[in-house]
């Protein structure tokens, strides 16, 4: 009859139509199942490619340009899919804590092509004292000393105070003259090097910034740190704008801008009848680089004592901050995870 063929029609749809939502569950668990293992797929590319970086020429290379160990644990956290490796901070006991360094500065003055030319490079180091390199040569007597020194140990780091914008300049103009091979060096988007590294004779030298970690003016870090250098705490008064190729060796009258500091001098061994801008010159940047190890020295220490972590192959206070973050607060099991640029 119409009505059981009407009957007959409406089973068939809702057959056909239980048919069509099976059909579509099926190819949806299998579109889930195919993403599924594309997923795990690409993450055992992913993981491969890790394994084969890890043991690579250049993952080496990257690891002894930014100072890190590969005899230490090195550890892999998942950043947003991307893998960066990440150096396992040693624990130390505070009464073990060594750290060798030296301290440089260069002195420079604008000629008239406003241009800057280095008249003073000084170093130092506790056990070497201070030396100092005076004259427009003073940076090529520098290396000299520098190149032909027995050092102790192969690897020689040097800090210089906001040297990223200025001292290292000198350093890179030396370095193409005797075209040593290999420099290595990282900027910031500022283009201010914070580190410059480079092999010769056998001695891995590099080359720091201190400001990079601790981004004040060594004057107000100096007197923060309470550090003490000849009785005093602080920078000493310079006029930087006095000197010049004509003032370079001057013998005379106390300057104008030093009127007022001559106990100063006196207690420093500076002759004040004739006063020698050489000799003070040398007196000012000993103060600067026997001040900034001091600085270096216990900006570690504390660090040292408080967590017991050794970071001195950290070069930058980003670097240090993650790495404490890392090593003390951060479990293995937790994802680090980049945040989106939203206002």
């Amino acid at each position: 009859s119409l009505e059981e063929k009407s009957e007959l029609v409406k089973e068939l749809r809702n057959v056909t139509s239980i048919g069509t939502e099976v059909i579509k569950e099926q190819k949806a668990q299998q579109t889930k199942e195919q993403k599924l293992a594309s997923r795990r797929a690409k993450a055992a590319e992913k993981q491969e490619k890790v394994s084969k970086f890890v043991s690579s020429d250049i993952y080496q290379s990257l690891c002894n340009l930014l100072g890190y160990d590969l005899k230490q644990k090195i550890k892999f956290l998942k950043l947003n899919s991307q893998w960066i490796s990440v150096k396992i901070p040693e624990s130390i006991e505070p009464e073990n804590f060594k750290f060798d360094f030296l301290t440089y500065d260069i002195e420079a003055y604008l000629d008239h092509n406003k241009t800057f030319v280095p008249y003073q490079f000084g170093l130092y180091h506790p056990k070497l004292g201070y030396k100092s390199f005076y004259g427009k040569n003073c940076v090529k007597l520098a290396f000299d000393y520098i190149f032909n020194f027995q050092w102790e140990t192969q690897k020689i780091i040097f800090y210089a105070h906001n040297g990223g914008k200025f001292d290292t300049i000198f350093l890179l103009r030396e370095l193409y003259k005797r075209e040593v091979q290999n420099i290595h060096s990282l900027k910031d988007k500022n283009n201010a090097f914070f580190s410059l590294q480079f092999n010769f004779n056998g001695y891995d030298f590099k080359f720091l910034d201190s400001f990079k970690l601790m981004p004040y003016g060594l004057d107000k870090l100096l007197k923060d740190f309470n550090i003490n250098v000849s009785g005093l705490v602080g920078k000493v008064p310079f006029n930087h704008d006095w000197m010049s190729e004509k003032t370079l060796f001057y013998k005379g009258e106390l300057p104008f801008w030093l009127k007022g500091k001559e106990k100063i001098l006196s207690d420093n061994g500076i002759s004040l009848n004739p006063f020698s801008i050489q000799k003070y010159c040398e007196f000012y940047n000993r103060v600067d680089c026997e001040g900034l190890h001091l600085l270096i020295k216990q900006f570690f220490s504390r660090i040292v004592t408080d967590f017991k972590l050794n970071l001195t192959h950290c070069v930058t206070l980003p670097q240090l901050s993650m790495e404490l973050f890392r090593a003390k607060w951060l479990e293995n099991s937790k994802t680090i995870r980049l945040l989106s640029n939203r206002h």
